[in-house]
């Protein structure tokens, strides 16, 4: 039996030692495995890293233009006229043009009247001159005959 002591002693040496090859060989298997699943997923990170970066970018670029755009449009309606004061202020535009309108055909008729009146009122001067020219011409000639007769 010492025998089969030893065999089996020397059989659970080779063993153990196979076993600690192969748990040695498992282990580095294992270590490279990780390391190599940190190299992945740190280089998963880092490209994360850069897509949050330049989403947040884009972002601020387009939050940029989008709050330039908002401020143009409301410069843009702080210059529009609301539609109550538009409509108010035609309606008064057009109440002072029929004002106008009035006003100017009551000018126009009142010069048009003066026109006619200056006019017959040259007409009766002329006639009035006319008639005063032929009436002292008459008495003229008349004094003139009559002063022939008185002395021949």
């Amino acid at each position: 039996m010492p025998d089969s002591v030893e065999t089996l002693r020397v059989t659970l040496d080779e063993r153990h030692a196979l076993y600690m090859t192969k748990f040695d060989s498992s282990e580095k298997a294992v270590g490279a495995a990780l390391a190599a699943q940190e190299k992945l997923v740190s280089a998963a990170f880092e490209s994360s890293e850069k897509a949050i970066v330049k989403a947040e970018e884009a972002q601020r670029a387009y939050n940029e233009r989008s709050n330039e755009f908002r401020g143009q449009l409301d410069d843009q309606a702080k210059m529009l006229i609301p539609r109550a004061e538009a409509i108010q202020r035609f309606d008064a535009l057009d109440k002072i043009v029929s004002d106008l309108q009035r006003g100017e055909s009551r000018i126009t008729g009142g010069s048009e009247a003066t026109g006619k009146a200056r006019q017959q009122a040259n007409w009766i001067i002329g006639l009035v001159v006319t008639i005063l020219i032929f009436g002292c011409g008459s008495i003229i000639t008349l004094l003139y005959f009559l002063a022939q007769r008185a002395h021949p």
